[in-house]
């Protein structure tokens, strides 16, 4: 009732309108792969696969990154999965060996990375 014949309230209003839907949006983007795998109660798939290549990123401000590139279980054809350190050296001379990938299939739907096993 304040507002009526105030275009300069309703422009503030839409501002505020639209930075809620913006905030919600991103809070949702946050929370959904949580309770994705919080509230996942479905079996752990295992697909053996095969390991492709190893890669690393240096950072100056940060950690290193370690990743291995294998063979896709799903419909694309290569997947790369971030590794330990320790899972990098072991699977740097393990090119063309299997790899265990451990997935669920999460609570909404949405396939998630459970774990891997570099075989030894």
């Amino acid at each position: 009732m304040h507002l009526s014949g105030r275009a300069r309230s309703h422009k503030e209003l839409s501002w505020i309108a639209a930075a809620n839907g913006i905030g919600y949006t991103f809070i949702a983007m946050l929370v959904f792969p949580v309770f994705n795998g919080v509230l996942d109660n479905s079996p752990v798939m295992f697909h053996s696969v095969k390991l492709v290549d190893t890669d690393y990123s240096r950072s100056s401000k940060g950690p290193d990154r370690y990743y291995i590139t294998v063979e896709s279980w799903r419909n694309s054809n290569t997947e790369k999965l971030q590794v330990s350190q320790a899972g990098y050296n072991l699977s740097a001379t393990r090119i063309n060996k299997k790899v265990t990938v451990l997935t669920k299939a999460g609570a909404f739907n949405v396939e998630w990375l459970y774990g891997y096993l570099i075989d030894k």
